[in-house]
């Protein structure tokens, strides 16, 4: 399906005008930039899931449209291209956000690894990352738990002049 815009003259270069535009906003600029209900609800849908943490690639199957035509848009309106590359923001904070409760979940509360007997499970047992919680204080307190050793230099400063080597006056 062609995502055909309103107002289809290009806009190239550096006269792309800057309109400031607020994630708020996107429902407004949907209606302003595209005629039909229909494109309307393809824009809204694809910038929303992209935010949500949804991979471009699901986004444009589920939707059943073409990268190149979401992609096109950039070039008419720049309100869309700023909102798209706000829901990609929204999307890897949200993505990180996962990634790190993750983290914390495995390192703190473990995970159940099954333990085998002549090819029966006969149990579980829990497992916990000690690297995982090191990253998590790291990150937590970096004051306290860095790998940081202070160095502190006292004493002369030696210029040692290596033979073979010629200096210029210059430096």
């Amino acid at each position: 399906m062609k995502m055909i815009p309103k107002k289809c003259v290009k806009i190239t270069g550096d006269s792309v005008p800057q309109i400031p535009v607020d994630w708020d906003e996107r429902e407004r600029v949907a209606k302003e930039v595209f005629e039909d209900a229909e494109h309307q609800f393809i824009f809204l849908r694809f910038i929303e899931g992209i935010a949500c943490g949804e991979k471009t690639r699901t986004m444009t199957d589920e939707l059943k449209i073409l990268w190149s035509d979401f992609v096109s848009l950039y070039a008419y309106d720049r309100r869309c291209y700023d909102l798209y590359l706000m829901s990609r923001r929204k999307g890897d904070e949200y993505r990180q956000a996962l990634r790190e409760d993750e983290a914390d979940r495995r390192a703190v509360e473990g995970t159940l690894r099954p333990v085998f007997h002549k090819g029966n499970i006969c149990g579980h047992v829990r497992e916990y990352s000690d690297s995982l919680l090191a990253i998590q204080l790291k990150a937590g307190n970096p004051d306290r738990y860095a790998d940081r050793q202070k160095v502190e230099h006292r004493g002369v400063m030696l210029n040692l002049n290596v033979e073979g080597v010629v200096r210029d006056a210059a430096t």
